[in-house]
This record gives C-alpha cells, structure tokens and sequence, in this order.
C-alpha cells in the first residue's frame, strides 16, 4: 500500500464516520487509532505487513518480549541488618535505643520507592490483563487493546498477545490506560456498515463480563481481607510463643552451664583423690578406691545428665530457629504483598491513603 492508498484508506475511513486520531508503526504492521464520531467508541485497526504502506507521521514501536527481564534495585534501607564478625563471644543483651535503630531498617520491599524498570513493569501488568482478558473475545473477530502515551497492547487474531513499546516516551507507574476495540484491516472493510453496532455490542457485552467478574471478586477480597483482619491475634500469640521459646532456651542453657561447672568440679575432686594415692598419707587404700569410686559413678551420671540437656537444648534451638525463620518470611513476604495490594488500590482510585506502609 503506497501513500496514495493510504492516502484512499483514510478517507475511507473518515467516510465511514470515524474519525483519525494517531498511527503507529512497527516497522512492519501499522495500527491506526480512531473514534466512532457517532457513539465516542474507539477502534484501533491492524493494518498487517502484508499491505505495503508508506505514510508521514507514524509513532514508532519496538516489541516487548517476555526475555527481557525487570531490574529491581533495593534501597539498602530495606535489607537486613549485617552480623557484625567482632563482639560475638560477649553476649549482651542488644541496647534498646540501638534495637530501635536496628528495627527502622527491617522493613519489606517499599513499592513507591522501589527503582524498577518502570516501562517493563507497566507492560508485563498491561499483558497480563489482556491475557485474562483475551478469553472474552476468543471466537469472535473483534479483539481487545491496551493503549497508553507508552505502550501498545493487544489480542492477536490468533488469540495470543502482542506488546509494543513506544519509543522515547516517559512511562510513569500511573499512567492512564485506554480500551481499544481492536479489528483488523479486512474486517474494518468487510463489517464496514456494522462495524459501529459491533463495536457498541462488543464493549457493552465486555463491560457486563467484567462487571458480573468483579461482583465475585469483590465478594472474595471482602472475604480475604476477613481472613487478614484475624491474624491479629495469632501474630500476637506468634511473638509470645517466640519469647517462650527463648526463656526455654536460656533456662536449659542455665543448665548445661551448671551441669559443666559441676563437671569442672568433679574432674578436681577426682584428680586431688588420683594425687592422694600416691602418696602414703591420709586415708587407707580402701577407702581412697571406694571414694575414687563414688565420685566417678558421680562423674558418669553428671556426663549423661549433661548429654540428655544438650540433645534436648539442640533440639529446642532447632525448632526455634526454623519457628524464627517461618515467620520471618511470612511476615515479609505478606508486608510486600500488602503494599502490592495497596498501590493496586491505589491506581484504580479506590484508596486515596499517601503511604502504602
């Protein structure tokens, strides 16, 4: 298709009653945008490689696949702490002020302030939702488009989804998005005389499917946030639980302490018996062997005492520490979520809160 015929196409098109508004270009394929001058409906229209087309003020695009990964890059403030390598042996208990410190910097992914790839993040939202979407338009020829100042998104014929970038453009994570009934060029010519009560039809049918879709959802997140608002309570008996846990450990530590120092004990009682045997003074060989004796049997209950209580130390440390790390994860794994959730909420307008946290 030369000029001239694209020159014919757009009159066609304003004949029909629709009227021109931007044209992109692949490189290849051309999408032209319109509005139904009658009904405000809008139309983008799939002009396939196949039609050589040659026309001045196209905004070009380059396409976005799924191989291109999203950077993320954390602000240090939002990683753990570093285990210091000095000072471990002295075991005190951590400076409240410094605890405080400490906990200002424990805080999950913050999404407002997250350095993503904003333009790769928008995309992969954009068609993620067409891939939802795509199956209400499945055995029809009309297909649906996501267009915004950055992007183009759309339903193939063949029912897969196609992503465009809009080169030099300035995305940002709110910007607004629009609905374009999509057809390709030999439909627009075919359906020509109907294609303006298809389009009404086919967006108020997609607008009920989506309606009837959100009614259920609604229903569901109602019953999520529920399900939420109740683990108050268990977060609560969580942290006791994790304090029980540690006066366990340190009681049982206690323990183990005594139990070597009476070790220690022992050993040295044993050893004066050992020396006063050599020589010819004090006690009578008997009673030096009997004494010897007691002390050892003495020695061997206090070694298996000492071996039950670090078994079953070893033990509580253990379910402490995969208790710690469950939650831990828990923990930041749904304070990311539920930022996710509110910045969601967010951009559709529903929370009008500043900070997500």
């Amino acid at each position: 298709m030369s000029s001239t015929e694209f020159d014919n196409l757009s009159a066609y098109i304003v004949k029909k009653g629709f009227r021109m508004i931007k044209k992109y270009s692949t490189g290849k394929d051309m999408f032209i945008l319109v509005i139904d001058e009658n009904t405000g409906e809008k139309l983008l229209i799939s002009v396939p490689s196949k039609y050589s087309i040659s026309c001045s003020d196209t905004i070009e695009l380059v396409a976005f696949t799924d191989t291109e990964t999203v950077t993320v890059t954390r602000s240090t403030s939002n990683v753990y702490n570093e285990i210091p390598a000095s000072g471990l042996e002295d075991d005190k208990y951590l400076d409240p002020t410094e605890a405080d410190r400490l906990m200002e910097q424990y805080q999950a992914i913050d999404i407002e302030t997250e350095k993503t790839d904003v333009l790769k993040d928008n995309i992969i939202v954009y068609k993620t939702q067409l891939e939802r979407l795509r199956f209400c338009t499945n055995n029809i020829k009309y297909k649906l488009s996501l267009i915004t100042d950055s992007s183009v998104c759309c339903i193939t014929r063949s029912n897969t989804v196609d992503c465009f970038v809009v080169k030099k453009s300035n995305p940002s994570p709110d910007e607004d998005k629009e609905l374009y009934i999509m057809v390709d060029i030999e439909t627009f010519f075919d359906a020509s005389d109907n294609i303006h009560t298809d389009v009404v039809m086919v967006t108020r049918n997609l607008h009920t499917i989506l309606e009837k879709a959100h009614d259920k959802q609604t229903t569901v997140v109602v019953s999520r946030i529920k399900q939420i608002q109740a683990i108050t309570n268990p977060l609560i008996e969580k942290q006791i639980k994790k304090a029980q846990y540690q006066k366990s450990i340190k009681k049982l530590t206690d323990v183990v302490l005594n139990i070597r120092r009476q070790e220690k004990e022992l050993m040295s009682r044993i050893k004066k018996v050992n020396d006063d045997n050599r020589s010819i003074s004090i006690l009578s060989t008997e009673n030096k062997s009997f004494k010897l004796k007691n002390l050892e049997n003495e020695y061997d209950k206090l070694q298996k005492f000492k071996h039950e209580s670090v078994e079953l130390l070893i033990g509580l440390k253990t379910e402490y520490n995969n208790f710690v790390l469950n939650i831990d994860c828990a923990l930041f794994d749904t304070i990311k979520n539920c930022n996710q959730i509110v910045s969601s909420m967010k951009k559709a307008g529903i929370l009008k809160c500043k900070n997500a946290n």
